[in-house]
């Protein structure tokens, strides 16, 4: 069923499977059919993870094992339960994958971040992409370096 009013109230949307709709229902997420879904976090914490698989995936796509690294990460930056982590990262995985492409999400990511924080996230954002290096690299790669940059810009702009 589509809901076409947009009176009516916030949905999670179709499209989500019912564990990305858990996660969505516990952050409080809500798909509202008059934006695109990037526009609709109200969460720091969902923004700026998005952020950092938008930004990782721009050189390779982090597999299980860098999953769970990035999981244990979250947990740290944020001070969450492992649980909470591993929904943080699911439902940013889906917002993620909401953008039409991996260039087009960083810079969408990085906008709606900024409007939603309140202090320097930069230190934490560039230790959650290190986070999904491959094993043995802990570099950047050039496309990751520019992206994490502008971001780090657009971030800082707000300050």
């Amino acid at each position: 069923m589509r809901i076409t009013d947009v009176t009516a109230p916030d949905v999670i949307d179709d499209g989500m499977t019912e564990a990305e709709r858990a996660a969505a229902r516990r952050f409080g997420y809500r798909r509202r059919p008059d934006c695109h879904p990037i526009d609709a976090i109200r969460d720091a914490r969902l923004a700026g993870t998005a952020l950092a698989l938008a930004i990782a995936e721009l050189e390779w796509i982090p597999g299980e094992r860098d999953r769970i690294r990035f999981i244990r990460t979250c947990r740290g930056v944020f001070g969450c339960s492992i649980s909470e982590a591993d929904e943080i990262v699911l439902l940013a995985s889906w917002l993620r994958a909401q953008c039409t492409g991996q260039d087009a999400a960083a810079p969408h990511l990085a906008l709606r971040l900024s409007a939603l924080i309140g202090g320097d996230v930069v230190p934490d954002l560039e230790r959650m992409v290190a986070a999904l290096a491959p094993p043995g690299t802990r570099a950047f790669g050039y496309r990751m370096r520019v992206a994490l940059d502008r971001s780090a810009h657009a971030l800082r702009a707000v300050l």
